[in-house]
């Protein structure tokens, strides 16, 4: 009898809710002798609730400051002086991200989602070059440190940061993208996120581009099975970004990371005759 098919899910990452000062401070001080703020409290705290989760990612939007602390070229969000990345916070987050879960990834703003302003080059394209040089100093850094690799949370796509910074182990991902994002997307890199409602695209998509694998946005198991019409199974994963009460959201997410072993029955009241084809489930946008 065939079996339900089991979906890996990646995160793209987990923001965590600022603590109480009493929750923060009983948590440093169980930390003392050891480098621990807010964002390191963020990053941990991310992580714990994603059991079950196959590729986990700490942080998120939430690492921006620690991003923007580490680039002193960079002052009250305007880039006044050459970027010279300093490493020293970022590579102390690898050690503790990577002793909590090996292999785990880090979300990261993208660098328009920063906001900052050019206030020494007055060229857009010689700044985007300069912060996405320093980004990439910054996620290889990481790496070196056993970070698996890193999420690039974009609010659009932008074909500069797409060009300097994507690749294997750097996914350039548009949370809730159009499809124009994710024709540019594919220009660059041969995977996608994408939510339920955009699987109609996939077809057309793979006509032009070389589409490797998706990650379907919040999927349910009836979204995963319309998934697996177009594309091998093996290609397809569940993903996953939690802005609110995180570890319900990722345990319900694993437990329907399922593709089924057929068509589930038409409700009761329906038309009747033959089951409907799985295009039906239509998971909320990531």
């Amino acid at each position: 009898m065939a079996k339900a098919r089991r979906v890996p899910v990646r995160s793209f990452g987990s923001e965590v809710e600022d603590p109480a000062v009493g929750e923060l401070a009983d948590w440093v001080r169980e930390r003392r002798g050891s480098s621990a703020d807010l964002t390191t409290y963020l990053m941990e705290r991310s992580l714990q609730v994603q059991k079950g989760v196959d590729i986990p990612c700490a942080g998120g939007l939430c690492y921006g400051d620690r991003w923007l602390s580490s680039l002193p070229g960079i002052r009250d969000r305007a880039l006044v002086h050459d970027l010279d990345p300093v490493t020293t916070d970022v590579e102390r987050d690898s050690l503790q991200v990577v002793a909590a879960r090996k292999g785990a990834w880090v979300g990261i703003p993208a660098p328009h989602r920063l906001e900052i302003r050019d206030e020494y080059f007055h060229d857009p394209e010689e700044a985007c070059a300069s912060l996405c040089g320093a980004y990439r100093d910054l996620m290889r850094a990481m790496r070196d440190r056993g970070i698996g690799g890193h999420v690039i949370l974009a609010g659009t796509a932008d074909p500069c940061e797409l060009e300097i910074l994507a690749g294997s182990r750097a996914y350039y991902m548009v949370r809730d993208p159009t499809v124009d994002d994710l024709e540019l997307i594919l220009e660059y890199q041969p995977r996608i996120a994408l939510p339920a409602r955009l699987l109609p695209e996939v077809s057309r998509l793979q006509d032009e581009y070389r589409v490797r694998s998706i990650s379907l946005l919040d999927a349910t198991p009836e979204d995963l099975m319309a998934a697996s019409e177009l594309l091998d199974p093996g290609r397809v994963e569940t993903g996953g970004y939690c802005t609110g009460e995180c570890g319900e959201y990722w345990d319900r997410l694993v437990d329907r990371s399922l593709i089924p072993a057929s068509p589930p029955p038409r409700p009761a009241g329906g038309s009747g005759g033959s089951p409907p084809s799985g295009r039906t489930g239509s998971g909320p946008p990531g």
